[in-house]
């Protein structure tokens, strides 16, 4: 019998890709930043909320699979690899060059200050994680590339780095296995779950955002292309899957609560994102809801842009009161620090998504007469 997939499902992923872009968020903000609001000694779901990156992954080499896959397995011509290479320019490069000369604004702004208004603070400006060699890997892309020890100017964009690499890859792996022998799928799987073994290994945590940080993003985007792929040979009810994806998300809370190994959550992760865009969307209806669904859509801005937030915090915290701003606040302080930051973050997400994401990508595509 003939599968069918309920396109609402679309809606339900990007819900998700909302909900796990805030948790990177909350991650950031809660406990060096505000020590005062430290949930992470209490539960692993703040604490492993760095893996919610693993995820992005996974649905993205999903998502990739889903759009491109038929396309690269059955043709591979240059043509088509350059249509695609310059729609994830699109998507991805606008934002984060914007993000990018944010971070250069304040850091010239440290600059004027020292010059024209010493004693107000002690800065140091394009020094340690701002260096100029850094900003020239970061607007090249090449940040996850070993040529850095460490992640510099917006640090969550180290992933930006690693996933565009992984775009590169993507025809080449979809020619190989979308359509191919089962046995090149288990390879990849298995090659995935190596390379995730010896990480959290020599890592103890997939927590790893510079030097392996690249295989950390192959491993979970080949999964996500693997989950695809298996969804497409794997016949089970949208009820099934709407069963098993409630099953697997409880199971990942709970293991993430009690800090299970790293290991398994992109696997996990995979699963989820199969299991969710084969289920029937109405057995998700809180994630059909339109501030959801909106939250999602600006996802990408909220990962991109809430470092800067933070930093610029920072910032004007030392500028006016001489030290760091979640030093001195206590635990209600910190609370309504973090709720008024978290919606800075929205809002400066709405108006960079609406502003630069969305009609950048949408002139680059015209531009290039791109699909």
């Amino acid at each position: 019998m003939a599968y069918e997939r309920d396109p609402n499902t679309a809606d339900l992923l990007t819900s998700l890709r909302g909900i796990a872009a805030l948790m990177v968020v909350f991650y950031h903000y809660s406990g060096n930043f505000l020590p005062a609001i430290n949930p992470a000694a209490a539960t692993g779901l703040v604490s492993k909320a760095y893996l919610w990156v693993d995820f992005f992954f996974v649905l993205s080499g999903f998502i990739m699979a889903h759009a491109y896959g038929t396309r690269f397995a059955h043709r591979l011509s240059a043509n088509s690899f350059k249509e695609f290479v310059i729609a994830r320019i699109a998507r991805i490069y606008p934002l984060h060059l914007f993000v990018l000369f944010a971070f250069v604004a304040l850091e010239v702004t440290k600059l004027l200050i020292n010059r024209f208004a010493p004693g107000a603070a002690e800065f140091r400006p394009f020094e340690g994680n701002y260096e100029l060699e850094g900003l020239v890997l970061n607007v090249l892309l090449l940040q996850t590339s070993g040529l850095q020890a460490h992640p510099s100017w917006n640090g969550p964009a180290w992933s930006i780095g690693a996933e565009f690499f992984a775009y590169l890859m993507f025809p080449a792996v979809a020619a190989l296995i979308m359509g191919g022998r089962l046995s090149r799928l288990i390879t990849v799987i298995s090659v995935c779950v190596i390379s995730l073994l010896v990480l959290v290994q020599n890592n103890g945590t997939l927590d790893i955002t510079s030097g392996l940080a690249l295989v950390r993003c192959l491993a979970g985007f080949l999964l996500g292309i693997a989950a695809y792929r298996l969804h497409e040979v794997v016949s089970v009810s949208q009820r099934w899957n709407a069963y098993i994806a409630f099953t697997l998300t409880a199971i990942i809370l709970t293991a993430m609560h009690f800090r299970v190994a790293d290991i398994w959550f992109p696997i996990l992760f995979a699963l989820l994102v199969a299991a969710i865009f084969r289920s029937d969307a109405q057995s998700f209806r809180m994630l059909r809801l339109k501030p959801l669904i909106g939250l999602g859509e600006i996802s990408y801005s909220i990962y991109l842009t809430h470092f800067f937030v933070l930093k610029l915090a920072d910032f004007l915290a030392e500028l006016t009161l001489g030290h760091g701003l979640g030093e001195h606040l206590t635990k209600a302080q910190s609370i309504l620090a973090l709720t008024l930051m978290m919606a800075v973050v929205i809002l400066i997400s709405i108006a960079t998504y609406r502003g630069v994401e969305a009609p950048s990508r949408s002139w680059l595509k015209r531009k290039f007469a791109v699909n």
